[in-house]
């Protein structure tokens, strides 16, 4: 199973990206997974204002607190990724259309 993520600029420029391989698991763990490195990245980098955006809704849901964690499968990599949103920083977590996610199609298509 194999994550995959970009950081862009405020006027949408290709800044870094990462990819790693995280063995085996569900397309909603590598999501969750990938959610989880780029916030780790992003903080390594001390980028302090960060708009996330995945085009995977139950992922953003489950993020955001919207889903119950009592028997989620991915519960642990769940509260990863919401221990660091609480963190000093101001990032927002956004559902987009798959369709809007036109840089991340055309890089995996490469």
């Amino acid at each position: 199973m194999g994550t995959s993520g970009l950081l862009r600029n405020s006027q949408g420029d290709w800044c870094m990206g990462f990819s790693s391989n995280e063995g085996h698991g569900s397309a909603h763990l590598a999501e969750l997974r990938a959610f989880r490195n780029g916030l780790e990245m992003a903080w390594s980098f001390n980028l302090n204002h960060l708009i996330c955006e995945s085009d995977a809704l139950e992922v953003v849901n489950s993020i955001l607190g919207s889903i119950d964690l009592s028997f989620h499968p991915h519960a642990m990599v769940v509260l990863q990724v919401r221990s660091l949103l609480n963190r000093d920083w101001d990032v927002d977590v956004f559902h987009i259309a798959r369709e809007s996610n036109i840089l991340l199609w055309i890089l995996w298509c490469i």
